[in-house]
């Protein structure tokens, strides 16, 4: 039995609170409200379930047909991670504000911590093994950023490939800029009619054009990047690069894990337990101790359903 930590309800607040807009984790593998123990199930069902229509017909004295949902249960455990920062004394001589000092370590903290998540989600977005049959890469004659492709009849065909279609799109900034100025999508968007060497319309178009082009309901683009190292030439990586990924993404399925059970189709989820931050000493450090500020997300990701999407891969060219 996992025991309880003690909490600081200020510093708390700062990392329930901490928000970063270029992280996209929380939107694209959305949280499950707080669980009751780190342990969780759900039910996963076959696609076929919810497509399959029995006999509906009934006689006058024969028996309506009864319907079984055979759900298989799923078991996973959340997992703890977590980052903490060290104060001496002396780092707080002369300030007016202690409070204020942790709070902006608890931020940093967050932030690093919800950039670590944010890896391990694109990992899990981007990782063909995550689609059954529904990794699709593309050509070299099929590539978003040559005016010559087509890359509404592309999307249109991929999601056709999905038995449950997806209601939206992740990708990441290169993709997204590659997409939003295709002259085919600008020429979709604005139903303008011509041939390929007469649609090179300048602009850009906005995710809302381009979700409601092929029955979306978000477009969603990560920002976050990633170092390779601490030193000044550091090389930074395109936490979302690699692909466009379309999920089924719904939430009450979601919602339904809470209770054990799950009420639709969804691609992932995350299993939510706890989010927290604290403080605490260790006197045994340093000449006059150590103080040390401590943030802790735990939870777990889960795909439980590759029928829910498609993948795109190798969308760019080298």
């Amino acid at each position: 039995m996992r025991e309880a930590y003690p909490r600081d309800e200020a510093l708390t607040a700062i990392i329930l609170g901490f928000q970063n807009k270029a992280m996209i984790a929380d939107q694209v593998m959305p949280r499950t409200s707080p669980l009751d123990s780190p342990r969780y199930k759900y039910q996963y069902y076959a696609p076929g379930q919810f497509a399959y229509v029995p006999d509906t017909r009934v006689g006058r004295r024969t028996k309506v047909n009864e319907v079984e949902f055979k759900g298989e249960s799923r078991h996973g455990e959340t997992q703890e991670y977590a980052l903490k920062h060290a104060f001496v004394p002396r780092d707080f001589d002369g300030v007016k504000n202690p409070a204020a000092k942790r709070a902006s370590a608890t931020e940093a903290l967050s932030n690093l911590l919800e950039l670590s998540r944010e890896v391990r989600v694109a990992d899990m977005v981007l990782n063909p093994a995550n689609y059954g049959n529904n990794a699709i890469a593309l050509s070299a004659n099929d590539k978003l950023d040559d005016d010559a492709t087509d890359p509404v009849k592309l999307i249109r065909e991929a999601l056709k490939a999905c038995r449950i279609r997806p209601n939206i799109a992740v990708m990441g900034t290169n993709e997204w800029d590659a997409l939003a100025a295709h002259p085919r999508i600008l020429a979709a968007v604005v139903r303008a009619a011509g041939v390929v060497g007469s649609i090179g319309a300048a602009g850009i178009a906005t995710r809302e054009e381009v979700a409601r082009l092929f029955g979306l309901q978000e477009i969603i683009v990560g920002e976050a990047l990633v170092s390779s190292s601490y030193a000044d030439n550091a090389v930074f990586k395109a936490t979302w690069s690699g692909g466009i990924a379309f999920h089924r993404r719904d939430t009450s399925a979601i919602s339904g894990v809470t209770a054990g059970m799950n009420n639709g189709m969804t691609w992932g989820f995350t299993a939510h337990f706890e989010k927290f931050a604290n403080k605490y000493n260790d006197d045994t450090e340093g000449t006059r101790g150590v103080e040390y500020v401590r943030v802790v997300d735990d939870c777990e990701e889960a795909v439980v359903s590759t029928d829910c999407g498609v993948l795109l891969t190798e969308v760019l060219s080298a």
